[in-house]
């Protein structure tokens, strides 16, 4: 039990860098070897890592030093190598979203049950120290009944940046929503609990010639009966940082980029904060903090060594895609969607 968890690393694409700098951060990980279709960019990741390059996805899998394989593929891909994964024993931990349709995500988070293996999703944001903070504050009823949210994610992408997988619905899932809102809305979700209801409305009022919207905004509502507003694209310039605001009876507080910059509560005698330091980028999509992301690789490596449950389970991923599903569902029909 004192060894190193071998990771094994299938799709070398922008956030690699991160996930690999992370893995090589922690002394509880081992970096065993990488993959991707791009055999030859696998070659050179493997070479400056000083690690394995696998012609497939099979043979990195099948590896028995390997215990736990980390998902960098566009979602399309996810059912297959989850799949995979599973049926070899193998732990797993997958970037965002979770999958393309809930059904077939049903399918394989329930396989990962059945093989015991542990099924976690990128949501490296819930381990912001921010985000702690704001987690703390609401268990400790600090902002007193919670009113109404506002997630709002405005960021830029050019247009080749949708010159690959991102424009397709198949293969992404959708668009800024599944993409990049994703986080944010997670963590929306995470605070304020179960949804009643959603009205949504997406567009593609920018990059008119992809699959997937480039905006949406949608309302919510809660089951504790707050109300919440989600307002995301990939239209704007020069974008902005995510901000998450959430609103109580007693007391209010606002994340801007992975930064508190507003907090004060009438029930709290810890300093009001009027200001944040600084904010996640919103122009280079594969710079993610990677503070935030060795915390959850440890929460994995916790639940693989002790046999527990992760933060961000199969189910709870599944349970925030659930949402956006809704969402498209609402600008479809043109109604309202109760869950």
């Amino acid at each position: 039990m004192g060894e190193k968890i071998g990771v094994g690393l299938i799709g070398c694409g922008a956030i690699s860098k991160a996930h690999i700098q992370a893995i090589q951060e922690l002394p509880d990980l081992n970096l065993i070897g990488v993959t991707d279709r791009d055999v030859s960019l696998a070659a050179r990741i493997a070479e400056s890592t000083n690690t394995k390059s696998y012609p497939n996805s099979i043979d990195l899998v099948s590896d028995p030093d390997i215990n736990l394989v980390v998902l960098l593929t566009p979602p399309y891909y996810h059912e297959e190598l989850i799949s995979l994964c599973a049926s070899h024993g193998k732990h797993i931990l997958a970037e965002k979203p979770v999958g393309v349709d809930m059904n077939k995500i049903k399918t394989y988070v329930d396989l990962c049950k059945q093989k015991g293996t542990q099924l976690s999703v990128v949501s490296q944001h819930r381990f912001d120290p921010s985000a702690l903070f704001l987690r703390e504050k609401i268990d400790q009823q600090k902002l007193g009944k919670l009113i109404t949210a506002n997630c709002t994610v405005h960021w830029h992408r050019p247009k080749s940046y949708y010159d690959s997988w991102h424009r397709s619905k198949s293969l992404a899932g959708g668009g800024v929503l599944v993409v990049q809102a994703i986080h944010t809305i997670d963590l929306m979700l995470w605070y304020m609990g179960d949804v009643e209801a959603v009205f949504g409305f997406t567009d593609r009022a920018v990059h008119t010639d992809i699959e997937v919207e480039d905006t949406a905004v949608a309302c919510l509502k809660f089951k504790s009966g707050a109300h919440g507003m989600i307002s995301a694209t990939t239209g704007t310039y020069p974008g902005y940082p995510s901000q998450l605001d959430i609103f109580g009876s007693s007391g209010s507080i606002s994340i801007v980029g992975d930064e508190v910059s507003f907090y004060s509560s009438r029930l709290d005698q810890e300093k009001s904060i009027t200001h944040g330091l600084k904010g996640e980028t919103n122009l280079d999509h594969g710079n993610i903090s990677v503070a935030s992301l060795k915390a959850q690789y440890k929460d994995v490596w916790s639940a693989i060594r002790n046999q527990s449950t992760p933060v961000v389970t199969g189910d709870e991923a599944a349970k925030t895609f659930t949402i956006l599903e809704a969402i498209y569902e609402s600008s479809r029909a043109g109604k309202a969607i109760r869950l």
